[in-house]
């Protein structure tokens, strides 16, 4: 038996979209593929997001010895950029926060199902006048051989609270923005991109906390973009 590791197919691109590659952010490329379409830039120039890296404007050349070219062709421009790349991510949290305080106000209430239908035990009491926590468990009859019958008993917990607002602990604030950042940084960058440096700023003012996280990153920047006239 021999055994090997499957290999996906390649993604089936339609040829019959035309457009161009663009950056999709700025950086210093590294490492250019051209699969179909035309290309000015060089490894190690700069880009800026929005630069047309792939042009799906063709230019036929006419033959050996003409000066006069034939003309233009439009087709699906293809490749791979990669580049060095610098991103800048912000996020922000108030500096206080709404906690739960339970004022021991608690109340069950008890309801039958028979068949699809429920019958409830009890009517509503002032524990809806405010804010409160449903927490609710069901048991569901049996016969002695594990099978359900459709009837079941069930209770509502109600715990009523208030709001209060309290100052959040800066410190777990600033670790749970970072963590945040940094997965929203990798999910930009997808599976094939890397994080190769990151600097974390955190300042507090009168409306919150807020940390920028910059980074130095390599990745895939093209991005196929159709033209309107389609």
């Amino acid at each position: 038996v021999e055994v090997r590791e499957s290999t996906l197919p390649p993604e089936v691109l339609d040829d019959t979209v035309k457009g161009d590659i663009v950056a999709e952010v700025p950086g210093v490329i590294t490492d250019l593929k051209v699969y179909a379409g035309e290309s000015a830039w060089q490894e190690g120039s700069p880009v800026a997001a929005g630069d047309v890296l792939i042009s799906g404007n063709v230019l036929l050349e006419g033959p050996m010895y003409s000066e006069q070219d034939i003309g233009w062709m439009q087709v699906r421009a293809q490749g791979a950029i990669e580049a060095d790349t610098w991103r800048t991510l912000k996020a922000s949290i108030p500096r206080t926060a709404a906690v739960k305080r339970y004022d021991g106000e608690e109340e069950n209430r008890w309801f039958l199902e028979i068949l699809g239908h429920r019958v409830d035990f009890c009517g509503n009491s002032g524990i809806y006048d405010g804010q409160y926590d449903k927490i609710s468990e069901t048991w569901t009859a049996s016969l002695p051989d594990g099978t359900l019958l459709p009837l079941s008993v069930g209770r509502q917990v109600l715990r009523r609270y208030t709001l209060e607002e309290v100052e959040i602990d800066l410190e777990q604030g600033e670790e749970l923005l970072r963590a945040g950042l940094l997965r929203q940084l990798e999910g930009l960058l997808g599976e094939d991109g890397t994080v190769r440096s990151t600097q974390y700023t955190a300042v507090v003012g009168e409306e919150g906390l807020t940390v920028t996280l910059r980074a130095a990153c390599h990745e895939e920047i093209g991005r196929f973009v159709p033209y309107e006239d389609q």
